[in-house]
């Protein structure tokens, strides 16, 4: 069995490699985030809010999430609605992860909240048994009520 120190050694070691890693990554972490802001920006200016290629889907998602805006009005609110396991004089984490979540659904953020919404993109990989065929013409809708525009018309 490894000694203490050679334990504690490895795992100094091991968080320097991570942290080279992570250094590294940077660099690509930030051209992924440009490439999916102009892959957002694109599927917004073409209306468009899912395309499949035939190796991968992209969708426009919205992701709903709560913000705290005022504690000690939720907290004040929470005691008046008998509900002290979300709260310890501040917010515990069952508060975040069960009835903010609930409040979200529900769509009626509570005194001191605000229900915030960040748009995202969404990658997923196709099945070897579902690949597509691919198309490079506009989308033409069959439906008389859906009109197609392209990003390069006014």
């Amino acid at each position: 069995m490894p000694s203490l120190q050679t334990l504690a050694q490895q795992l100094v070691e091991l968080r320097a490699q991570i942290t080279a890693i992570e250094e590294q990554a940077k660099p690509l972490k930030a051209q992924k985030d440009e490439l999916q802001a102009q892959v957002l920006e694109m599927m917004k200016a073409t209306e468009q809010y899912g395309v499949k290629f035939q190796d991968f889907t992209v969708s426009r998602a919205v992701r709903k999430t709560l913000a705290v805006t005022n504690e000690k009005a939720v907290i004040e609110q929470l005691k008046e609605r008998g509900m002290s396991q979300y709260y310890s004089e501040q917010l515990n984490d069952l508060f975040k992860g069960s009835l903010a979540k609930e409040i979200v659904k529900a769509g009626e953020a509570i005194d001191g909240t605000e229900i915030a919404e960040s748009e995202y993109i969404s990658v997923r990989k196709a099945k070897a048994t579902e690949r597509r065929n691919v198309t490079t013409e506009p989308f033409q809708s069959k439906l008389p009520h859906v009109v197609s525009r392209r990003a390069d018309s006014s």
